[in-house]
C-alpha cells in the first residue's frame, strides 16, 4: 500500500509509487543529484514491472507528475503513425523531491 511522503516544496504531494517512478527515470537515464538529466525513453510496461505496480497505475502516475512539473513527458509518435516508448526527462523539482524522499526513506527496503 501507498503512502504520504511529505515534502517541504510548496504544491507537490507525491504518493511512495510516485517517488519510485522518479527514480526509475533517474536511474535509467543516469542522472545524479543537482543535474539536469538526459531523457530516457521507457515504455509503460518497463516502469510497472521495475516499480512492482500495474501499467494503468503508472499511467495514473505519469500523469500526476507531469501535472505537478516533476517529469517532462514528449509523446514519440513515428510519421508512418508508429508510436514508441514515450521520453522522460526529470526536471530539477522532480530531482529535489527525490533527494528529499530518499532523506526521507522512502526507498528503505
Amino acid at each position: 500500500m501507498s503512502k504520504r511522503v511529505r515534502v517541504n516544496i510548496p504544491g507537490v504531494r507525491v504518493n511512495e509509487t510516485g517517488c519510485r517512478v522518479l527514480r526509475i527515470i533517474a536511474e535509467r537515464s543516469g542522472c545524479e543529484h543537482g543535474r539536469r538529466c538526459a531523457e530516457v525513453q521507457l515504455a509503460h510496461r518497463d516502469i510497472a514491472q521495475a516499480a512492482a505496480v500495474s501499467v494503468p497505475t503508472v499511467i495514473r502516475t505519469l500523469a500526476a507528475l507531469r501535472d505537478c512539473e516533476l517529469v517532462i513527458v514528449r509523446d514519440n509518435v513515428q510519421p508512418n503513425g508508429a508510436r514508441l516508448p514515450n521520453g522522460y526527462e526529470l526536471t530539477a523539482l522532480g530531482l529535489e523531491v527525490i533527494r528529499m524522499a530518499e532523506e526521507l526513506g522512502a526507498f528503505a527496503e
